[in-house]
Order: C-alpha cells, then sequence, then structure tokens
C-alpha cells in the first residue's frame, strides 16, 4: 500500500509539474509538442518502477527468507523463528529505504534541472535518524538535502540557487535550513 502511495504522489508531482510550465509556457504552435513531452514525463513517472525492475517482488522475498530458513532447520523454534524474521525484516526495510531515498533523489534532480541555466547537477539526501531503525526503518523525513549544481556561463547563480530553495520548499516542505547547495560556473571540464 505505501509503495502504491509513493507511486501516486511521484506521478502526481510530475503532473502538477507538468500543469504548471504548460501555464508559464507561450501558446501557439510548440504547445502541443510540449503537451506530448510532458504526457511522456508522466508516462515515465508512473512505468518508471517498471522500467528499472526495482519492485519489491515475490521473488527478493522469497530469496530473502531462503536466505534466513535453510532447509536443514526446519524444525526452528519460536525464537528462532522471530529471530530469523527480525533479520528479514531488517534486510528488506533496508532494500525499501535505499529505494526510497535514490527515488526522492531522482525527483529533486529533475526540479533541479528545471531551473534556468542549470546544465548539470547531482543530489544525495539524507533521513532523520539515518542508520537508526524504528520498526525497521528510519522515519523517511529528510534530514538535508545536499545539492551540487552546475549553472552555464552568464547565469546568475544567486537567482538558480533561490530558484532551488523554492522549489523544494513548495514541493517538498524543506525550509532552506535543510538544503546544502553549492552552485559553480560550468567550466570545460564539466561538458566531458
Amino acid at each position: 500500500m505505501e509503495y502504491i502511495i509513493g507511486l501516486m504522489r511521484q506521478v502526481s508531482v510530475v503532473a502538477v509539474l507538468a500543469a504548471f510550465l504548460e501555464l508559464l509556457l507561450p501558446h501557439g504552435e510548440m504547445q502541443k509538442f510540449i503537451r506530448f513531452f510532458m504526457g511522456l514525463l508522466i508516462l515515465v513517472a508512473f512505468l518508471n518502477p517498471f522500467i528499472k525492475g526495482q519492485l519489491l517482488t515475490e521473488e527478493m522475498v522469497a530469496a530473502e527468507m531462503a536466505d534466513v530458513i535453510e532447509p536443514e532447520n526446519i524444525q526452528m523454534s519460536t525464537e528462532e523463528i522471530l529471530a530469523a524474521g527480525e533479520k528479514m525484516d531488517a534486510s528488506l526495510s533496508a532494500v525499501a529505504e535505499t529505494q526510497l531515498k535514490e527515488e526522492i533523489s531522482l525527483q529533486i534532480l529533475a526540479l533541479v534541472k528545471l531551473v534556468s541555466g542549470v546544465e548539470q547537477a547531482s543530489v544525495d539526501v539524507f533521513f532523520v535518524n539515518d542508520g537508526v531503525r524504528h520498526n525497521g526503518m528510519s522515519n523517511g523525513d529528510i534530514a538535508t538535502v545536499r545539492l551540487t549544481v552546475i549553472v552555464g556561463k552568464g547565469t546568475d547563480a544567486a537567482q538558480a540557487e533561490t530558484d532551488i530553495y523554492q522549489l523544494l520548499e513548495a514541493f517538498y516542505h524543506l525550509p532552506q535550513e535543510k538544503i546544502e547547495c553549492i552552485i559553480r560556473e560550468a567550466t570545460v571540464n564539466d561538458s566531458n
């Protein structure tokens, strides 16, 4: 259920972003191409987990169970079964948390690249209590987003940084204090 909610949230963010961009762009001949492109973005956002093949499938769960419960130890005590279940839960929770970080990083990266003048960017997301588990997972609240952004020559870096802060605050309710943003101008080496 959580996965479906996350997927719908991701598709909703892309759809809202597409509608917002459509309002900003001029009307005319280009509008139908822009709508087509935005439709493709929404489709990719929806199909992204299937394309990547990173869904928690029954095979992944079965593989985790096979690692925990070996056939020769089929007659396990209740405590051993509970310990094996906790081990499996911790392993699957770590996989889910990693996937969540990757998806949020990709979403933020896509948003940052929409800022005028941004040529390249990298994103690292850190959760509150990263590594500290409560019921198998960290609570999923974003503690810090670390961005390294390369803007084109002649781009107002201060304006790009302000735009990035505003975008992340609007979409993720992240205050500026939780965003570490390093912006530098593109060099010849950055184009490779």
